[in-house]
C-alpha cells in the first residue's frame, strides 16, 4: 500500500497551486496510492532555515516534526510549483532544507508545474537541478506543466475531454510504479554517514 505526500508550493492562501494539489488527492492519486498527505505552504507556517535548526533540543523542532514524519513515511512526492518570476517560490525551496538524513532519499517525485499563462517551463528545469543533492530525492523523467491553470482541471470528477488530466493520470501512474521499484532499493538500506551531501 503505497503513501503519497503533496506539497503545494506557493505562499497564497486560495492559490490554484493548493486547488490543483486537492484535485489530484481526490481525483487522481487513489487509483494508485493508500494513503495521501498534503502539505500546503501557504498554510504551515514554517520558519526559514538558519543554523538553530542543528541545535539539540532546538525550538524548532515541534514545527519540523510533522513534516519530518510525514517525508519519512512517504512512498512518494509530488511537487506542485507555481511560475513566479521564472522561478520557483522561496518558501518550497526553504522545503527542502527541512528533512531529516535520508527522509527524502531514494523516494521518486513528480514536478507539477502551473502557469497563469504560457509558462511553467523554468521551474520544472530549476527542480531538477536544484534540491536532491543533499535530501537524495529521485525526480522521475515525467513532469506535467499545467498551462492557463484557472481554466484546467475545473471539469471533475470525469474532466472529459481535459487533455491534461489524462498527462496527470498518466505521470501519476507513472510515479506509483517508480514508487514500488525504489522501496527496493530503500528495502536494501543506505550507508547512514557514508556521504551524507552530495557533490
Amino acid at each position: 500500500m503505497l503513501k503519497a505526500l503533496i506539497v503545494s508550493g506557493s505562499h497564497r492562501a486560495q492559490s490554484q497551486s493548493g486547488r490543483v494539489a486537492k484535485t489530484l488527492c481526490q481525483h487522481f492519486l487513489p487509483a494508485h496510492f493508500s494513503s495521501i498527505t498534503i502539505h500546503d505552504l501557504s498554510e504551515m507556517d514554517l520558519p526559514f532555515w538558519d543554523e538553530a535548526v542543528w541545535d539539540d533540543a532546538s525550538p524548532w523542532d515541534a514545527k519540523l516534526e510533522r513534516v519530518r514524519r510525514d517525508q519519512r513515511e512517504a512512498d512518494a512526492l509530488i511537487f506542485v510549483c507555481p511560475e513566479w518570476n521564472g522561478m520557483a517560490p522561496p518558501r518550497l525551496k526553504n522545503y527542502f532544507l527541512f528533512g531529516d538524513t535520508g527522509s527524502l532519499e531514494d523516494k521518486p517525485a513528480l514536478i507539477v508545474a502551473i502557469s497563469a499563462g504560457v509558462g511553467g517551463a523554468y521551474v520544472v528545469s530549476e527542480l531538477r537541478s536544484s534540491g536532491y543533492k543533499n535530501t537524495k530525492l529521485c525526480y522521475i523523467p515525467e513532469h506535467v506543466i499545467i498551462r492557463d491553470v484557472e481554466n484546467s482541471l475545473t471539469t471533475a470528477p470525469q474532466f472529459a475531454g481535459d487533455p491534461i488530466a489524462e498527462r496527470c493520470r498518466y505521470a501519476i501512474r507513472k510515479l506509483a510504479r517508480y514508487a514500488d521499484a525504489l522501496s527496493e532499493v530503500r528495502s536494501q538500506g543506505s550507508e547512514p554517514g557514508a556521504y551524507p551531501y552530495g557533490m
